[in-house]
């Protein structure tokens, strides 16, 4: 049974029992053409192969007599949701169109734990035992004849596929695959308004730059925070430099918490979070504001930014970028330091610690060439899983809770493709970066008055010493100084976030979590176990 009921930006398209969503980069790979195309296959090694060649992102289903498919793009762009009940396979856009079929659905404690620490469950889970979610890159075949079901990574955002070329030419193909990536996603969009959410990040100025070379006229570029903000004179640079009209979004403590304390929160928190991630609320009251005060039309696109600072390796521990690999114990506490870490860990989650990495790599368990895999590629694949494919990728909902559709370029098979054979040398030391920046950028950087990317190759220091030798001491002492660091940013975060809260809330919280996603997941968990009448153990 399939059940869809998201139709708020992007519509489903509909032939004969076939669904698809999203959006593709190629003119020959459209809506019409792929309902077609998939209407002609049976067999799930069939839709495998065909699913890894579209360029774009996207939802498929098809249910015939036979068999029911379900596949999500590789960023599990628009979430899927599976339920097995009275022997039938339901297949549903929101957890909520199942939840209705169950009478008493019972809450999963191993997710639960795994949304407090991390913001979001791991794998394949919800925060009810009854309901799983398909993650990036993965399909659902379910046989009804035998009553089967299989479920596959058919494939995998990370990969190892590097190639030794001089870092002039990379230089040059990194430039002209940005090109034709900007082109690929928006080149048809050219008579609608093409907005961006401005910072003075490495990839937003490619962004808009490519925007200026290409001849985009309708071009909207804003930026948010409180006034402290120091990205909001950078950016009104950026968009000054390139002619471009921008807005300024202030975020005002009153605003938070009057939002989070009221019913919009609530209708924000339900739509997106889908009871497998905490809300991003990042760019909720910027969008609004621009909705509201009718600065952007209705049918503007939305440029997505966040997503692949992990590709480009940008975001790796120097402990498992030396020659000599680190230990699998030490693996398993650089992924959870990184993802699991919003809040205190308690006594049972270091008990847990198997359950949470089970569940992150369970699609690869009997994978021998997995486990062969580097210690860096499987922290990326982590990464990549369970941060970007869930809470990241949540940053798209505010956009589709007000109509508006969006775009993400940086996904882009080529951009994907280009990183992959980039060597790790020059991923960790950024060199790519600094000389695009060198070559095409210098001008823009004198004028807004920063030195732009620095390429620095880490090097292992004393923390990465405590690291790999006491990481449960680490851990611990890590966390203090994260929370310590937070306690003068109630009045002082750029973003003014931590407002949600009431100062006493603050004080009282600031002890245990790390960051505003720690708070949220507080907030958050303690709602829903009052819903459930249930309590973490």
């Amino acid at each position: 049974m399939i059940l869809l009921s998201k139709n708020d930006a992007f519509q489903w398209h509909e032939r004969e029992e076939c669904y698809i969503k999203g959006y593709f980069y190629n003119d020959s790979q459209n809506h019409e053409k792929i309902l077609q195309d998939l209407l002609g296959l049976e067999a799930l090694e069939d839709y495998e192969k065909y699913i890894q060649d579209l360029n774009g992102e996207f939802s498929i289903l098809r249910e015939t007599d036979d068999f029911l498919v379900a596949a999500v793009d590789f960023a599990r762009s628009y979430p899927l949701f599976y339920s097995m009940r009275d022997q039938k396979l339901i297949v549903s856009d929101s957890p909520n169109g199942i939840l209705k079929l169950i009478k008493e659905p019972t809450v999963d404690e191993i997710a639960v734990r795994e949304l407090r620490i991390a913001g979001t469950a791991f794998g394949n889970r919800t925060l009810y035992q009854e309901i799983q979610t398909l993650g990036c890159g993965e399909i659902l075949y379910y046989d009804k004849r035998s009553g089967s079901l299989t479920i596959n990574e058919y494939m995998s955002i990370i990969q190892d596929n590097q190639v030794d070329r001089p870092l002039e030419e990379l230089v040059e193909e990194a430039d002209a695959v940005y090109s034709q990536a900007v082109l690929g996603g928006l080149d048809g969009l050219r008579d609608r308004t093409i907005v961006i959410p401005l910072t003075s990040g490495w990839w937003e100025r490619i962004l808009v730059r490519k925007l200026k070379e290409l001849g985009f006229e309708k071009v909207i570029c804003y930026t948010y925070g409180g006034l402290e903000n120091p990205e909001v004179a950078l950016a009104r640079g950026i968009a000054e430099y390139y002619e471009y009209p921008w807005y300024f979004i202030e975020y005002k403590a009153v605003d938070w918490f009057k939002w989070f304390t009221g019913p919009d929160y609530r209708k924000y928190r339900d739509y997106c979070s889908q009871l497998v991630t905490i809300p991003n609320i990042s760019e909720y009251l910027a969008v609004k504001a621009l909705m509201e005060k009718r600065m952007v039309p209705a049918d503007a696109i939305f440029v997505n930014v966040c997503f692949t600072n992990i590709l480009r390796g940008e975001e790796m521990p120097t402990t498992l970028i030396q020659e000599n690999p680190p230990s699998e114990d030490i693996l398993r506490m650089e992924i959870l330091d990184e993802i699991a870490s919003n809040i205190k860990w308690q006594r049972r989650d270091y008990q847990m610690i198997g359950d949470y990495i089970e569940d992150i790599f369970n699609k690869h368990a009997d994978n021998p060439a997995f486990q062969e895999a580097s210690a860096s590629w499987k922290f990326r694949y982590a990464y990549w899983k369970e941060r970007t494919g869930k809470n990241q990728t949540n940053s798209r909902r505010i956009y589709e809770m007000y109509h508006y559709q969006w775009r993400n370029i940086q996904l882009e098979k080529g951009i994907l493709e280009f990183w992959e054979r980039v060597p790790d040398a020059y991923k960790y030391t950024q060199r790519i970066q600094q000389e695009l920046d060198l070559r095409y950028e210098a001008e823009l950087l004198e004028y807004i008055g920063i030195s732009g990317v620095r390429a620095i190759l880490p090097t292992a220091g004393l923390k990465d010493f405590m690291r790999s030798r006491f990481p449960g001491i680490y851990r611990r002492l890590s966390f203090l100084l994260r929370a310590n660091r937070i306690k003068g940013e109630y009045d002082h975060h750029p973003m003014l976030w931590y407002n949600i809260l009431s100062r006493r809330e603050f004080e009282h919280f600031s002890d245990s979590i790390t960051n505003i996603h720690g708070a949220l997941s507080v907030k958050y968990l303690r709602d829903f176990c009052k819903d459930n009448n249930y309590q973490i153990k």
